[in-house]
């Protein structure tokens, strides 16, 4: 079903996220107040325009509460806090935005942002962790401590029930699916043995991920 999604900003992270947006095939409004900035994006999403400043009555005009989702990408902690607030008095359904630190993500939740995006952190985070745990695939940032993560299985939980990995380590990973060859089972029971080969989809604390993928995989010795 095709999203009718704004962006706000178009430097690196906000034009990632429009661009992607649009090949998945949702309607994108791509908002800047850099004219050569909306000039690159003309022929890849929806809709551009190029504004003078971001304020109330220019978002009125493009009917901003219209918006499934509307996405803040400016880098400017004071001017994506104005934003911020400006879209939650408009109305508009589901704000996103991106901080630079924690303090700022916690000013833009209580202005009543729906999510909070921090990139850089999430990024240095999968960096870290690729360089720890080769066998990881790729990581999804939950929260600074909590993380879903796909991994090829470490050699030691090869023949071992999906519950031998909840309880080696102290705060407990979840297996959400395995994936074997063509085949996903999501959320295996806990007699379910891990064979050779398989990806695991596992959640828990970044300690705990760490410490168990650290371990070789199943095709190293």
């Amino acid at each position: 079903m095709q999203s009718q999604i704004a962006v706000i900003g178009l430097g690196l992270f906000g034009s990632a996220v429009a661009t992607t947006l649009a090949a998945l095939d949702h309607h994108v409004l791509g908002i800047d107040i850099d004219e050569q900035m909306v000039n690159a994006h003309m022929h890849t999403l929806a809709e551009v325009v190029t504004v003078p400043e971001v304020n109330e009555a220019i978002l009125q005009s493009l009917s901003i509460a219209e918006y499934d989702t509307v996405v803040i990408g400016i880098t400017d902690i004071e001017a994506s806090l104005m934003i911020a607030q400006m879209l939650r008095d408009l109305g508009v359904r589901h704000i996103v935005c991106k901080a630079k630190s924690a303090i700022h993500g916690k000013i833009l939740s209580r202005i009543g942002v729906d999510r909070v995006i921090y990139p850089e952190r999430d990024m240095g985070i999968r960096v870290a962790q690729t360089l720890v745990a080769k066998n990881i695939i790729e990581t999804i940032v939950l929260t600074s401590t909590q993380h879903v993560v796909t991994a090829r299985a470490p050699h030691s939980c090869i023949g071992q029930p999906v519950g031998t990995i909840q309880w080696k380590t102290p705060n407990g990973v979840t297996v959400l699916a395995i994936q074997r060859d063509s085949e996903v089972f999501a959320h295996p029971g806990s007699t379910v043995e891990v064979h050779a080969g398989d990806i695991l989809v596992l959640l828990g604390r970044s300690d705990d991920l760490a410490a168990l993928l650290a371990e070789p995989t199943s095709s190293e010795g």
